[in-house]
């Protein structure tokens, strides 16, 4: 195998054949390698770390081996200079960021083995200009072809149950699918609004919606609704209110993330879970109140909040995720004596007090 870091940074390797029989390519093992034009991954190859060839601005084309099963997170992100993929059949997921930032990249054949793409997954790849998604699909994440400019057509099969938000922002494709206030994909499997309205009541019968980076200011979501998506309201540094309705279980990945306005935010008694990130950089945030029957709240998912005063967590919440609320320096969390989130106050650092 060839370790976690293991080739880093060497500014002058030019060019790698990994011998068959390897099984592995560690996280970072060629990160930084910015003169490496060519690099043969052999059919032994299983996995493809996290990062591993990212910054390799010299590379010009790979093929990855039917072998592989996952690309990890930010593979060859930022290879500037990669103009052709090749993934072979056999290959079950595209991770986040696995091409970020591959600004040349004209040509990318995706396999009908692929069932996932993740979030960023092509993000600003500015030359792809078709994309073909097989039927194998079944989830693209956030932003997964968001600043793709060039973009203007891309196949999206039935299989599509699950588009995150931002998935084809600023996408020529897009665009091009401008006739009124929303664009509906995939037969509303996600529904992109691009109004220029302040205050925006979601169409009854929209189940998915996506604002992302939009000047909006206030939403009303319909009942119905019961997942606000990943993405959904990132970046929409003018909302100031949301009222999220009953029925809705989840608040999804990086939700509201930046939402620098937000001062009010109604969650409803039907929500389990805040995932990661879903509220963090929320700079006008002050106090917010977990409503009962939540379990679970993720790694991140208050992450940076200046201003947040307090926040009260039920004895339901057995999870709360790494730096949860970190960077949260004013934070009085307010919970039961003794409870899940007392303790974790308390081996946190964090200051709280009884409900």
């Amino acid at each position: 195998d060839i370790d976690e870091g293991a080739f880093s940074y060497c500014t002058s390797l030019a060019s790698v054949t990994i011998q068959n029989g390897v099984t592995s390519i560690g996280s970072s093992a060629f990160d930084g390698c910015s003169v490496l034009a060519n690099i043969t991954i052999p059919n032994s190859i299983t996995s493809i770390g996290d990062w591993a060839f990212s910054g390799c601005t010299s590379l010009t084309s790979v093929v990855i081996p039917s072998s592989v099963t996952d690309i990890d997170e930010g593979a060859f992100s930022y290879c500037t200079s990669l103009a052709s993929v090749t993934i072979q059949n056999g290959v079950t997921s595209i991770g986040s960021s696995a091409f970020d930032g591959c600004s040349v990249l004209a040509n990318i054949t995706i396999p009908n083995s692929i069932t996932s793409i993740g979030d960023w997954a092509f993000s600003e790849c500015e030359k792809l200009t078709n994309v073909a998604i097989p039927d194998s699909v079944i989830t693209i994440g956030g932003a997964a072809f968001a600043l793709c400019k060039a973009l203007v057509s891309i196949t999206i099969p039935d299989s599509v149950t699950s588009i995150g938000g931002g998935a084809f922002y600023g996408t020529a494709w897009l665009n091009a699918q401008m006739q009124g206030d929303w664009i509906e994909i995939s037969n509303g499997v996600q529904n992109v609004y691009v109004g220029s309205q302040t205050e925006v009541i979601v169409p009854e019968g929209i189940k998915a919606f996506d604002f992302f980076d939009s000047q909006v200011e206030r939403v009303t979501i319909p009942k119905g609704v019961t997942n606000i998506g990943d993405y959904a309201f990132t970046g929409c540094n003018a909302l100031t209110g949301v009222t999220i309705p009953e029925g809705v279980t989840n608040i999804g990945y990086y939700a509201f993330a930046g939402c620098d306005a937000l001062k009010d935010i109604t969650m409803p008694n039907s929500l389990m879970s805040i995932s990661a990130y879903a509220l963090s950089q929320c700079d006008k945030l002050t106090d917010i109140t977990v409503p009962s029957n939540v379990t679970s709240i993720g790694d991140h998912a208050f992450f940076y909040n200046p201003s947040l005063l307090s926040v009260t967590i039920p004895d339901s919440v057995t999870i709360i995720g790494y730096a949860a609320f970190g960077s949260c320096d004013a934070l009085t969390i307010i919970c039961t004596d003794g409870s899940y989130a007392w303790n974790y106050a308390v081996e946190n650092g964090i200051a709280h007090k009884a409900a």
